[in-house]
């Protein structure tokens, strides 16, 4: 009899048996769904089954962070698996900062979340991140329940979401406030345009809800006082602590056991490139330090640049008030900022004073034109320049593009005297500008935005680590450059002093 109910409970009568059962439980009042009901919310059973399910999604999704981690090196493991919300990432080229992203963004698709990876433009920024996470979801099994390349979308059908965007234009930037994310990368620091800006108005925002982390990663940046600089030191210029508590990771490829001869590539690339050990190219780009390419300055201020308001009022009393005159310059920045420039000058001295400066950010016809009648106003009011008697001037001003419907509307509508500046021939402005720094002759205020640009405004290097005649503008983009040689072209061209 045993050996009977045996085969009945496990044979083919016990699975016709067991399917008859449960297509009568679909009627709810049967006696076989009262039994099932009995007997599976006696005790807790549905609860207990639950617990169950849940204790295995969470051992799944254990195994996948697990395996996500596992597979990185030391450095990797550590940045993937830090808690800290901030996480600053300088390293050398082939270090292997792209791949800790790509497993920081995995780590948070595997638990359904939302992963933000900025990049300087989205066509790089897919050619960067799009295959290696994509390559390790789908080892890891995050099945895609939709996926766009060409835009830089991918949703998952765990309910996580990745996204690649760029950060080229203003308009690119602004798109991206709204969105709620666990994890944003910012990569290519070292180039990303008003980073500042972007971080503390647009992202940090987009992480209060799901308490998620910023990564900022990139090489070591060119030119001083940068945002990127600021962040990795974590002070500011000042000395104020700047995201204290934070993870700040430098290495380089000799670090990643991954790359062929690691720890030989080093000196390979130095003889590949003809670099030595003490090149800022080097340093910079294979070791991910913080070393200034001084060098490529396109304008290098000494002390003999700089004046207060002794020196310039000792100056305008050495000559005839009746030589010195003012000229303007004016760029505006589509992009970047807009900045007005005034300069002093005599007919018959072979010095420039940088008198007045202005450069702001996104600002509107009427925030401009309200700055450039203060400069004028600084001219006509400032009693250094009582005695002049020519204080009449024309700003000059970048009319190309809308530049030209702005300059139309400042001349009409606020009478500003606003003309068109000469652009021609770039290259040959900007050695007549550093040729007037060298001698000494283009004196400006020591803490002013012109001088913050020289600082920062360095000329491009080519793959052999020679430095071009080309303004870097992804390393840093001059305005008040650009609007101080406008202003001083017609000085160039028809003042007859000689330094």
């Amino acid at each position: 009899m045993l050996s009977y109910a045996r085969q009945f409970f496990v044979g083919e009568a016990a699975l016709k048996w067991w399917k008859d059962f449960f297509e009568s439980a679909d009627d709810q009042d049967s006696w076989q769904a009262k039994k099932i009901a009995d007997v599976l919310f006696k005790d807790g059973i549905v609860e207990k089954m639950d617990a169950t399910l849940q204790r295995a999604e969470m051992a799944d999704k254990d195994f996948l962070h697990y395996r996500i981690h596992r597979t990185g090196f030391d450095i990797q493991q550590r940045i993937v698996m830090s808690k800290c919300r901030h996480k600053f990432l300088m390293a050398g080229r082939r270090a292997g900062k792209t791949e800790a992203c790509a497993r920081m963004i995995a780590d948070v698709l595997c638990d359904g979340g939302r992963a933000h990876y900025i990049h300087k433009t989205l066509t790089t920024g897919i050619e960067q991140i799009y295959k290696p996470v994509m390559d390790l979801c789908e080892d890891l099994g995050i099945k895609v329940a939709e996926k766009h390349r060409n835009e830089g979308t991918v949703a998952f059908e765990n309910g996580g979401f990745f996204k690649i965007s760029g950060n080229v234009t203003v308009e690119e930037r602004e798109k991206k406030r709204g969105e709620k994310w666990n994890l944003v990368i910012v990569d290519e620091a070292q180039s990303q345009a008003a980073l500042l800006y972007m971080i503390d108005n647009i992202l940090e925002p987009e992480l209060i809800d799901y308490a998620g982390t910023l990564v900022v990663g990139g090489t070591g940046p060119r030119v001083r006082g940068t945002f990127w600089e600021a962040v990795y030191l974590g002070q500011w210029p000042d000395g104020r602590p700047l995201y204290p508590d934070s993870l700040r990771i430098n290495w380089n490829l000799s670090d990643n056991p991954f790359i062929p001869n690691h720890q030989t590539a080093l000196a390979q690339i130095r003889a590949d490139k003809g670099l030595t050990e003490e090149s800022a190219l080097y340093q910079r780009e294979y070791l991910g330090r913080i070393v200034y390419d001084d060098d490529a300055l396109v304008l290098r201020l000494g002390d003999a640049n700089y004046y207060d308001d002794q020196m310039l009022a000792g100056w305008i009393g050495s000559q005839p008030v009746t030589d010195i005159r003012f000229t303007g310059g004016l760029d505006f920045g589509f992009i970047d900022s807009d900045a007005v420039s005034i300069i002093c000058y005599s007919v018959s001295k072979p010095e420039r004073w940088l008198v007045y400066e202005y450069k702001g950010n996104r600002t509107g016809i009427a925030e401009l034109a309200a700055k450039i009648m203060e400069g004028v106003a600084y001219v006509n009011g400032n009693p250094m320049f009582a005695r002049v008697e020519n204080r009449r001037f024309f700003i000059y001003a970048d009319t190309g593009g809308a530049g030209k419907k702005i300059s139309f509307d400042l001349a009409t509508q606020y009478n500003l005297p606003i003309q068109d500046a000469y652009k021609a021939d770039k290259d040959m402005a900007i050695e007549l500008l550093q040729d007037e720094v060298r001698k000494g002759l283009l004196r400006v205020r020591r803490d002013g935005p012109f001088a913050d640009e020289c600082m920062k405004t360095v000329f491009k290097r080519n793959d052999r680590d020679e430095i071009t005649r080309e303004i870097d503008d992804e390393t840093y983009h001059p305005d008040m450059m650009d609007g101080v040689t406008y202003a001083m072209r017609p000085v160039w061209l028809f003042n007859r002093s000689k330094a």
